[in-house]
């Protein structure tokens, strides 16, 4: 898994808040690449990553995620370190070609703002096995998949997106791309690069 930490470090001058932008910024702007399969090693990453930003007062975190999914725990401390982050935390999937898909999603979801590249997409989210098969008891199965739907949709909600749509990714397995997920409230803005996105 290819963690790469850019921690581009600059201090940033206010930036107007316009319809489809990131809000405005002040103070420095940490960058962060999450790469590959969401598990420990990311989990710490992101932690170490938002504790160096508050620990240095920055104004702005963004995670370029690139993601086929993942551990059900790591993804949790993942959103959970996003929620209780002072920093205000972008989630940018990027590049084109990436994914925020299944566990990818909630951190996706879990971010103040949710930004996309063109070409990129999110959803999967319906939950399986380290093998990659559904889990073997339907009862089990049944309260893995409601639990974790009620989770994305409170992300969602949180955050003022379209719940309904993020709980059918995990209980429908429904995937969107940028555009669609831009159309239906799925994600915040579209952003093909860094400049565009700030």
């Amino acid at each position: 898994m290819l963690l790469v930490l850019l921690f581009a470090l600059c201090a940033c001058s206010p930036i107007s808040a316009q319809a489809g932008t990131v809000p405005s910024v002040e103070g420095k702007v940490f960058s962060a690449a999450l790469d590959g399969t969401v598990g420990v090693s990311m989990e710490n990453f992101v932690a170490a990553v938002l504790t160096r930003a508050e620990e240095e007062k920055g104004g702005l975190v963004i995670f370029r995620l690139d993601t086929p999914g993942g551990l059900v725990s790591s993804m949790r401390a993942i959103t959970a370190a996003i929620l209780e982050s002072s920093v205000p935390v972008v989630v940018w999937v990027s590049p084109q070609g990436a994914r925020a898909a299944s566990a990818g999603a909630f951190i996706l979801q879990a971010a103040h703002v949710a930004a996309m590249a063109p070409g990129t997409n999110v959803g999967a989210a319906h939950p399986v096995m380290a093998s990659g098969q559904d889990a073997p008891d339907k009862e089990m199965k049944r309260k893995i998949t409601n639990d974790l739907a009620a989770q994305i949709r409170s992300l969602a909600q949180l955050r003022k997106r379209n719940a309904d749509l993020a709980e059918r990714m995990v209980t429908h397995s429904i995937s969107l791309t940028a555009e669609e997920a831009l159309a239906e409230g799925a994600a915040d803005l579209s952003a093909p690069d860094l400049e565009s996105l700030l």
